[in-house]
């Protein structure tokens, strides 16, 4: 487009990464143009740029997006509680103008605002839609310290007691007080903006009792169509019966673990992930974005042809009481994406009895492959898993997803028909039961990748972030570098960083101005791509040598070193063993990729035989600190 304002128009209907768009309005004051996806009902609406309609876009950040774990946790409970309270009403088979008027006055607001609530989920079903807009005035003092004081007092001792006193009369008790104080008075609608950040069930409970408080919560969270597909996901992991060789000299390393999700109502698998590491935040967040997002891109990296249809947004996702399942960022990225977290009541195996099952029909499959160690050691006898080893991790897991694939199409005994069929009946829906149709989906898939990847809070120095000391640095730093907290003025400013512990080569730094994130690289990109498995065995053999780990050209030296040493190191003894794992496991980035990347082939490394590997490495183990 040479001259862009003139070609863009209102109905302008165009295709952009596989989605098809139609333009709603252009702005050339602003230079942007607000489309509306047609691909779906209901879609929300997007700004794109002149540059961007043109076909340029920047390639080292992503469209504006606030972080979750940026939101002030005020402003996100308000948010679960408008959510609630939106969800509460939809779930209602019919839903009356009284229903959403009740609504409105628990919420201290109108009528009409309840319905914006509505429209705005509906399009657009995250928690993150009833967060305010950011105010272009935000961080500037609009009233004194003494009126807020007012306001606060006014509101906790008219307001939330049982005097049931209206906003409005509430108001002209701060505006009698100011004026007896010589203050300012401020706007009532200023006034009611703070009344209507309180919580509706704390404004319930003080104005009408526990019993009212409680009456706005029967319903919430409740999802409607319980027996329908993705109405409940089942995950849980569990080791694989199965020794694993590296890819380089095909060695015995050990056993895998698989994390598995499935369709409650359909028992098609609806996700998975596989790798050396213990379960954790990574192979979690990994797993629930693998079950929501297509298929066909991974099955692609294995030559695999199927239909695997399962992808969208599920309604709850049930999980085990294990600490990995439990961190902060699952919980908020679930929240994010509307999805209900629930867990198993500890010592009631029964509520996990439908993964466990398909557990178990996996394994029982396993048990015919060459390094198989069984699920009973008593099964062994003189087999040695050890010697008979052959697959590698690649090799495993397009074996795997072989499986699936006949298991899918394989009829079930309970549901008297495949779980490829009962999925697929489920959406179109059959002359008993009407389908659910099209699931509702994501379209941001690297956005969907980053809000499960672990987090971290760095300061911004003249030498960039550091990070397990190594230094990284990029010039959207530079105007962060020695800031300060927001009326701290003592204490350095900390940003949220993220990054994939598969390849630590660069981190990715969310600017809270600016709302999005950038791909922070190595500040000496001379460095080579490594692990974070990698990095914690280069830290240990210097630590073990008596040598400085917190030197990074140490670091690197030290870890070009190992190189050299592992390549006459073909000898399956457990401390070469524990430096190729550490090598194979960043390999799954090829397979589940790293979000503002391009995957590279890993050239996997193996390191030096010495007493260095006489402990177990850790893997990564949840960075999730916030």
């Amino acid at each position: 487009m040479t001259n862009p304002a003139k070609e863009l128009y209102p109905g302008l209907v165009f295709e952009k990464d596989g989605i098809t768009y139609c333009i709603r309005r252009v702005s050339k004051r602003r230079k942007m143009v607000t489309v509306v996806s047609i691909d779906q009902p209901g879609g929300e609406e997007v700004d794109f740029s002149f540059e961007e309609m043109t076909g340029h876009q920047h390639p080292n950040n992503m469209e504006p997006s606030l972080d979750l774990d940026h939101i002030d946790p005020h402003d996100w409970n308000i948010a679960l509680e408008r959510c609630r309270l939106v969800r509460a009403l939809l779930a209602l088979p019919e839903r009356t103008e009284d229903d959403v008027k009740a609504v409105a006055t628990a919420a201290l607001v109108h009528t009409s605002t309840v319905y914006r609530w509505i429209e705005k989920f509906q399009a657009t079903p995250r928690v993150s839609v009833f967060l305010r807009a950011p105010r272009n005035d935000k961080g500037t003092t609009k009233l004194s310290a003494e009126v807020e004081q007012i306001i606060a007092h006014v509101i906790g001792s008219k307001l939330l007691t049982d005097q049931k006193l209206k906003p409005s009369k509430a108001f002209r008790e701060v505006e009698m007080q100011c004026k007896d104080l010589g203050y300012e008075v401020p706007h009532e609608n200023t006034f009611l903006a703070r009344v209507r950040q309180i919580s509706p069930v704390l404004m319930a409970k003080k104005r009408h009792g526990k019993n009212a408080a409680l009456a706005l919560r029967p319903i919430l969270g409740t999802i409607p169509w319980q027996d329908t597909p993705y109405s409940l996901i089942q995950i849980d992991h569990t080791p694989v019966d199965i020794i694993l060789v590296d890819s380089v000299h095909r060695l015995p390393l050990k056993r895998p673990w698989l994390t598995l999700a499935i369709d409650v109502n359909s028992r098609m698998v609806a996700g998975y992930y596989i790798a050396f590491d213990s379960p954790g935040t990574l192979g979690t967040g990994i797993c629930v974005s693998n079950l929501i997002l297509p298929k066909e891109p991974l099955l692609a990296k294995f030559g695999i042809q199927t239909n695997w249809p399962c992808q969208g947004i599920p309604g709850i996702i049930h999980l085990d009481n294990a600490r990995e399942f439990r961190g902060n960022t699952l919980k908020m990225a679930c929240n994010e994406y509307n999805i209900e977290l629930k867990f198993r009541q500890v010592k009631r195996p029964q509520y996990g009895a439908h993964i466990e099952r398909m557990m178990g029909t996996f394994m029982s499959e396993v048990h015919a492959l060459p390094g198989t160690t069984f699920s009973n050691s008593g099964d062994l006898e003189d087999y040695e898993p050890e010697k008979e080893a052959a697959m590698t991790l690649f090799e495993f897991e397009k074996w795997l997803l072989n499986v699936i694939r006949a298991y899918h199409n394989r009829n079930h005994s309970e549901l008297n028909m495949s779980p490829l069929q009962k999925f697929l009946q489920g959406l179109s829906g059959d002359d008993e039961h009407p389908g659910v149709g099209v699931l509702p989906s994501v379209q941001d898939a690297d956005k969907l990748r980053i809000d499960f990847l672990p987090m971290e809070r760095r300061s911004v120095q003249p030498y960039g972030i550091q990070l397990d000391n190594i230094f990284y640095f990029a010039d959207v730093l530079t105007r962060w570098i020695g800031s300060r907290e927001p009326g701290k003025s003592k204490e350095a400013r900390k940003f949220l960083i993220r990054r994939d512990p598969r390849d630590v080569s660069y981190i990715l730094f969310y600017d809270p101005d600016l709302r999005r994130y950038f791909r922070i690289p190595y500040a000496n990109v001379s460095h080579p791509s490594i692990s974070l498995w990698e990095l914690r065995v280069v830290h240990k053999y210097l630590n073990d040598q008596g040598k400085n780990a917190n030197d990074e050209d140490e670091l690197f030296k030290a870890y070009r070193e190992m190189q050299k040493i592992a390549e006459g190191a073909k000898a399956s003894t457990k401390q070469v063993q524990n430096t190729r794992l550490a090598a194979e496991r960043k390999s799954t980035v090829l397979r589940h990729p790293t979000p503002l990347s391009i995957p590279q082939k890993v050239k996997p490394v193996e390191g030096p035989q010495s007493s260095i590997f006489s402990e177990t490495i850790l893997p990564f183990d949840e960075v999730d600190k916030a």
